[in-house]
C-alpha cells in the first residue's frame, strides 16, 4: 500500500541511515498486475518478489527479505515487519547493538487486546 509505505518514510524510517540501516519494502506483484514504476523510481526502495501478492505468497517474501539482508546488505540482523506497524527504530537497533554479536534472536510483542491498556 503506497498510502502506509509513504507513511513509515515520513515517521520512523525519515533517517535509517543515520543508524546504520539499510531497508526496502518486498512487494509481491499486485493482483492487477501493476508495478508501482513511478514510486519505485522515486525512492529505490521497493524490491518485487516474483510471485503475486496474497497473504499466501508472504513466505515467499521472507525468504527473500532475509536472502537479500544476508547476501546483498552482509546484515548480522534483518528484521520484518508489516506496513501497519510503528517501530522505534532507534530502540530497536540500540537494544540490537546492546545485545552484542548476533546469536539466534527471534523478538516481536505479543498483544492480549483483553488486557492491553491504552494511556
Amino acid at each position: 500500500n503506497q498510502a502506509h509505505r509513504s507513511a513509515i518514510r515520513e515517521t520512523w524510517l525519515r533517517a535509517p541511515g543515520k543508524f546504520g540501516v539499510a531497508y526496502r519494502f518486498f512487494l509481491g506483484i499486485p493482483g492487477n498486475g501493476l508495478i508501482p514504476a513511478a514510486e519505485m523510481s522515486i525512492h529505490r526502495d521497493i524490491h518485487i518478489v516474483n510471485v503475486t501478492e496474497s497473504y499466501k505468497a508472504t513466505w515467499h517474501k521472507v525468504r527473500a527479505i532475509f536472502h537479500w539482508g544476508a547476501n546483498t546488505c552482509g546484515a548480522w540482523y534483518v528484521l520484518r515487519a508489516n506496513d501497519d506497524v510503528y517501530l522505534r527504530l532507534e530502540a530497536t537497533v540500540a537494544g540490537l547493538y546492546k545485545a552484542g554479536p548476533p546469536s539466534r534472536v527471534y523478538a516481536g510483542l505479543f498483544v492480549d487486546p483483553n488486557t492491553m491498556h491504552v494511556p
